[in-house]
């Protein structure tokens, strides 16, 4: 996300953010882990808003509960923190990002063209990457 982040790393703040889609983010310990990429994504912090074009984040069970769809802009609460990410060059450049998504609420509906995460996650199990075992999905509610 952007470096704007760096002066509320640790703390909980409200955000609002527009659903781009959902992903995978494979980890050595747990897997394949569901993710969402939120776009248009803003911290308002009395009159300081922060703003961040997109980010991934991981899906937890309060976003699975509202279950969002393409273009749903929501609100909810987030934990500022940092990560390593690996660049293009093979370099480690520190960046921050939010995780720990909870409370989350609607705030306006999208085009609802796309697939909610259960029927993305439904679509996954069925494919071919799936059936073979290269992937695992583990239980996030």
């Amino acid at each position: 996300m952007m470096r704007q982040l760096m002066l509320f790393l640790g703390g909980q703040y409200r955000f609002a953010a527009t659903v781009e889609r959902f992903g995978l983010r494979y980890e050595l310990s747990k897997g394949a882990q569901p993710t969402i990429l939120l776009k248009d994504v803003a911290l308002h912090t009395g009159t300081v808003i922060v703003v961040s074009q997109h980010m991934w984040t991981p899906v937890t069970p309060e976003v699975v509960t509202l279950n969002p769809r393409r273009g749903d802009r929501i609100s909810f609460n987030a934990v500022v923190c940092e990560y390593y990410k690996i660049l293009d060059s093979g370099r480690e450049k520190l960046d921050y990002s939010i995780n720990k998504l909870a409370n989350v609420d609607l705030v306006a509906g999208g085009n609802g063209l796309s697939l909610s995460l259960g029927e993305y996650l439904n679509n996954l199990r069925q494919s071919q990457t799936f059936a073979h075992k290269q992937i695992e999905i583990s239980c996030i509610a």
